[in-house]
């Protein structure tokens, strides 16, 4: 579950930035995104206890008005004529394009590979600085005509927004910190990638901006940001291209529209020697294995297996993994050769109370990354019962946690943990009685 989270194009470092500068519009927009933070809270809580449903895909685009309602007045649904507002043609066409996109390359129906509705508002509130996903439909501003623009008549902000969708029911990356930073990521590749694809352009062609359609005639820069370079878009932009300046602050839920653009300039010298044809496939299907608290770590290891199963596969280049790896080591991220973690097992309980202790030292880089993510994912410390229960204490060079668990809510991960260190201390059995 995302953590505080608002999925926007505009990051609020740059809406500080205008509002300090002068900008009232801005100051607004800023201060709308807590209410909308709270809103997105309940509906990711209500989607998971949604029942799923295949659906149509279908179209809904509505007015706000400019005002602060979400689906007030249906303008345009599934099948219907272009009408005279060209912010709505503009969703309307592009979106499809993007529906078709996601079907037709990766076989993903809709956001939620089940058909589902796509929902959009325009001419949300008055002089709006923003476009934003909110957990279930999209919202576009016309801004301030000073310093934005219509959100609505940009290919990869509209894109972008519906990306944030796609990640969520595919990964539900936390928007905070790391995750959220690949969370921006996901959205600001596949915003580029449909770019550059509606528009016939090439990698080398392409310009690699980010949201460059919205900037008003007063924005000091000319986009929100540059994969290709990032920390150049704007007079705000602070965007790291390389670990060596990762950002540490507190501000954008721990850098999210900051730090990715780590990863977006990997993804750029990637797809710049192996095409898009080719990174497409290695992004989507990378993002369909990663889980809710992924690092970058965790995506560099993910995506360079990925990629060797495409090879082994000849769906793409042999090349790709070499092209990979130096696009991420290139701005500071590097595979590492093994990982190991250290782990301690306390076993007590029972109908004969016993006590076990199983110690030692894993290698197996699938089985680390299992039980890191089972951890954050699966097993909970619910409230003990009758039976065995399982202490665990964890511990790597970046990892360190302590879990109590019982014995009926171990996954299948925990179990392979308890089984390995069975056959591990097989010779040093130091069962005993209480």
């Amino acid at each position: 579950m995302c953590k505080n989270c608002l999925c926007s194009i505009v990051p609020p470092n740059v809406l500080s930035g205008l509002a300090k500068n002068g900008s009232l519009a801005s100051k607004k927009t800023l201060a709308d995104l807590n209410g909308l933070v709270q809103k997105r809270k309940i509906t990711l809580a209500l989607i998971t206890r949604i029942e799923i449903v295949e659906g149509n895909a279908d179209r809904y685009i509505y007015d706000s008005q400019n005002t602060w309602e979400l689906r007030k007045l249906l303008v345009r649904k599934e099948g219907n004529a272009s009408i005279s507002d060209g912010d709505v043609n503009s969703i309307y066409d592009i979106s499809g394009f993007m529906r078709s996109y996601l079907k037709d390359i990766f076989n993903h129906n809709s956001l939620d590979n089940n058909g589902m509705d796509l929902l959009f508002n325009v001419h949300y509130r008055s002089d709006y600085n923003n476009a934003f996903w909110d957990g279930d439909e999209m919202a576009f501003g016309d801004g301030d005509g000073r310093n934005f623009i219509g959100f609505a008549n940009s290919i990869d902000v509209i894109a972008h927004e519906l990306m944030h969708g796609v990640t969520q029911f595919l990964a539900n990356l936390q928007y905070y910190s790391q995750s959220g930073a690949l969370n921006e990521h996901f959205s600001d590749v596949f915003g580029s990638i449909i770019k550059q694809r509606i528009l016939n352009q090439s990698p080398q062609d392409a310009d690699w901006l980010i949201g460059n359609d919205v900037i008003g005639p007063e924005f000091p820069g000319v986009a929100l940001r540059s994969m290709s370079n990032p920390g150049t878009a704007n007079d705000f932009d602070i965007q790291p291209d390389h670990m060596d300046n990762y950002y540490n602050g507190t501000d954008d839920n721990q850098g999210v529209h900051i730090n990715s653009g780590i990863p977006n300039k990997a993804f750029y010298l990637a797809t710049i020697i192996l095409g898009i044809d080719v990174t497409e496939v290695i992004w989507f299907e990378t993002l369909k294995r990663l889980w809710a608290t992924s690092n970058f770590e965790d995506m560099l290891d993910v995506i360079l297996e990925v990629t060797s199963t495409l090879m082994k596969n000849a769906k793409i280049p042999q090349n790709s993994t070499t092209v990979i790896e130096k696009a991420f080591s290139d701005v500071g991220l590097k595979k590492k050769d093994s990982l190991k973690l250290n782990y301690e097992v306390q076993i007590t309980g029972g109908f004969f109370p016993r006590k076990k202790i199983l110690k030692g030292l894993i290698e197996d880089n699938n089985l680390i990354k299992s039980i890191k993510q089972d951890h954050t994912s699966n097993v909970s410390n619910s409230k003990l019962r009758d039976g065995l229960i399982y202490k665990f204490k964890l511990s790597s060079s970046d990892y360190n946690e302590e879990l109590l668990v019982n014995e009926c809510d171990l996954t299948e991960t925990f179990k392979k943990l308890i089984d390995l260190a069975e056959k591990n201390n097989d010779n040093n059995d130091n069962m005993e009685p209480n």
